[in-house]
């Protein structure tokens, strides 16, 4: 075997995203209510601009959150998996190494 045969996609972890961002919108609808609650607050838009900035930082740290690289490396060994996030310091690399027998 002259060169390492290898395979590379990026995918989505969905089962990761899915309650992530359901679970980030009605924290958002729940923060809504508390502030709605006492209407004559004169913080009232300052603290509605809060949420709706909190809630797009939530949304775009689980975006960059769940793309993963997933990369497997035929060796003359075995097989090696290493699966790492696509932002840098957004989650942990996983390095497998499977030997053929």
């Amino acid at each position: 075997m002259e060169g390492a045969a290898s395979y590379q996609a990026t995918y989505r972890r969905s089962e990761v995203a899915i309650p992530l961002l359901i679970c980030s919108v009605a924290l958002f609808f729940v923060g809504l209510w508390l502030v709605l609650r006492d209407l004559p607050n004169p913080h009232l838009m300052a603290a509605v601009l809060g949420l709706v900035g909190a809630l797009l930082l939530a949304m775009v740290l689980i975006l960059l959150m769940v793309f993963s690289v997933h990369r497997w490396t035929i060796e003359p060994e075995g097989l090696r998996i290493v699966e790492r996030p696509k932002v840098p310091l957004m989650g942990r690399t996983l390095d497998l190494f499977v030997p053929w027998s």
